[in-house]
């Protein structure tokens, strides 16, 4: 099974920390954000790593490589990054994904390996949550009775919030069935001249137009999103301690 890492952003909320290097780059406890994403998914099980780079795409590659342990490393480049969003980057991803299912990773997340697993052993489509992590940034998430997404964004109201099953982990597993669909709302987001979406709120509008998206949430593993220099904190002094003491890592390859 196929994994895609979304690593095209600059990273500008993080300041100086950014203005040389992706943010996958951050290093927590000696080793980048994106290296312990992929000792994760690797140990899942993963055949093969998909990682869409932009802003500093020779830096990324430099650090990577190749291959991850015994897991395959493609990249591919939006060359567009700068004016588009994560929506564009998966559709670059499009003519390396050749498994029935897939699992997509944001490159800026710090996550306890059980994530991975569960994105590996999801059956069709889902996007997974976590507990809220209370940054303040937090993107909603909901969902009917039978456990299909109905709502995603951080502007909830207050019944939203309340009724949500966390926050999006930014972590999904999605079939190339749906990716399909996927690409038709895209493609008519960027006709429009809409070209600047993330990923998820594609997903969230292609399942609310028809196409079924189940939401499963994982609570109690650590998980945090590092998109500010106050997320980092938190990342570093209470998820890195909390994933470790639970043997949450994935393992580092030989």
């Amino acid at each position: 099974m196929q994994a895609v890492i979304l690593a095209a952003g600059k990273g500008t909320r993080l300041g100086p920390l950014t203005a040389t290097r992706p943010k996958g780059l951050i290093d927590i406890a000696g080793r980048s954000l994106i290296r312990r994403s992929l000792d994760c998914i690797a140990g899942a099980g993963f055949s093969e790593t998909v990682i869409v780079t932009g802003y500093h795409a020779d830096m990324m590659r430099a650090h990577i490589g190749t291959r991850h342990g015994e897991m395959k490393i493609r990249f591919r480049h939006n060359r567009d990054y700068d004016h588009t969003g994560s929506m564009m980057s998966l559709l670059v991803a499009v003519p390396d994904l050749v498994s029935p299912v897939f699992s997509i990773f944001e490159s800026d997340l710090l996550y306890h390996r059980d994530f991975a697993r569960h994105a590996i052993e999801a059956d069709g489509d889902v996007m997974f949550t976590a507990d809220l992590s209370g940054s303040g940034d937090e993107v909603y998430v909901c969902a009917d009775r039978h456990g299909q997404l109905t709502y995603l964004g951080k502007q909830a109201s207050a019944e939203r919030r309340d009724a949500s099953l966390g926050e999006f982990a930014g972590i999904t597993t999605m079939s190339l069935a749906f990716l399909a669909r996927y690409r038709q709302t895209a493609q008519a987001l960027m006709k429009s001249g809409d070209r600047d979406r993330h990923y998820e709120e594609v997903i969230c509008k292609t399942a609310t137009g028809g196409a079924a998206f189940r939401v499963q949430k994982l609570s109690g593993l650590g998980w945090t999103e590092v998109d500010n220099v106050a997320d980092l904190e938190r990342a570093a002094n209470q998820t890195w301690p909390a994933i470790k003491a639970k043997n949450g890592l994935g393992p580092e390859p030989r």
